[in-house]
């Protein structure tokens, strides 16, 4: 077995034969603040796959990225990007971020974690993103003087599709594979820029349709009720009610409530308790906490309730449904 030295050697050494990417495969993640030190060619594009021990804990000051692009497979990412809300991310998402973005992360591995995070240089971007704009075609949500790139994605949570997903999993495998060529994972991350644009169009088509006249007014109304829907989905043991959920984007709780269902087709509170159960139906499949503790770290005031609400949605109580042992992971992917 290597020691953590010969690790770090053995990826400065690779770092240094080729400027277009770096990887840091397996190391803990207390040691990525290291990363500029490891990776002397700051243009390159990097890949971090981290593996951590169980029960794992670590947090990181404030800090600069480029677009980015971060998912886990096991255990939770709570991201706190400018002065926004909280975002928690675990393995039913993933989360982009805009190049020259802000943002404070810690991390947590209970019982394990498994993490995947690529830092795009601006010159694989450009690369791939310049076929796809003409005439100054820029699509922008939210403008920022520290974006170098055509595009600002909607940071928002994504769960899992069927578009970025499969390919966050074949890099995975592709990081996993000792004997995968670097060209090919190259290739692999242009795809995946290439799909991070066709969710940010979806993104805009859908604003685009919300009932507003102007097209700025459009973006910011869809940008803000997704950041209030993550939020809510972020701190899912809050005692949120209507008004402290409309508080999050400033809304009154008519104009929220009405704004919301429109949009995502749910009220505030179908929501809620979808996102509950949601957690708890994965947190069934993952730790070895009580029916009883799981009810109450989603939210739930009542066992009671919580199971009735539990077998409406899938057809069986929260014990049966832990012991059918079926998988329920970042694997399947949902649409």
């Amino acid at each position: 077995m290597r020691t953590q030295a010969a690790r770090w050697e053995e990826m400065h050494n690779y770092s240094a034969r080729d400027k277009s990417i770096s990887f840091l495969r397996g190391f803990p993640s207390n040691e990525i603040a290291e990363i500029k030190r490891i990776s002397p060619h700051p243009s390159a594009t990097t890949v971090i796959w981290s593996r951590e021990r169980n029960g794992f804990q670590a947090s990181y000051s404030e800090h600069e990225a480029p677009l980015s692009v971060h998912c886990v497979f096991r255990g939770n990412q709570l991201f706190s990007i400018g002065r926004r809300p909280n975002l928690l991310l675990d393995q039913s998402a993933y989360l982009i971020l805009n190049d020259g973005q802000s943002y404070v992360h810690a991390v947590e591995g209970t019982p394990e974690l498994e993490s995947l995070t690529i830092l795009f240089s601006v010159n694989l971007v450009e690369e791939t993103f310049s076929p796809e704009f003409s005439g100054g075609d820029v699509l922008q949500f939210d403008c920022s003087s520290k974006n170098r790139l055509p595009v600002q994605f909607c940071e928002r949570l994504r769960q899992n599709d069927n578009i970025v997903t499969p390919r966050l999993l074949r890099l995975r495998a592709l990081l996993a594979d000792s004997a995968a060529e670097e060209v090919v994972i190259v290739d692999e991350l242009k795809i995946i820029l290439r799909r991070m644009l066709h969710v940010h169009r979806d993104d805009v088509f859908a604003a685009e349709a919300l009932p507003y006249q102007r097209s700025s007014t459009k973006l910011q109304m869809y940008d803000r009720l997704q950041r209030a829907r993550d939020y809510i989905a972020s701190a899912l043991d809050e005692d949120w009610n209507l008004p402290n959920m409309s508080e999050t984007v400033g809304f009154s709780p008519y104009h929220f409530q009405r704004c919301f269902t429109q949009m995502f087709g749910e009220t505030p509170h179908q929501f809620l308790t979808n996102c509950r159960l949601n957690k708890a139906s994965l947190m069934l499949r993952v730790s070895e906490k009580s029916v009883t503790q799981i009810c109450g770290e989603v939210g739930f005031e009542s066992l009671g309730s919580f199971s009735t609400l539990f077998c409406q949605r899938y057809g069986m109580s929260p014990i049966r449904f832990r012991n059918t042992g079926s998988d329920f992971s970042i694997n399947s992917n949902r649409s």
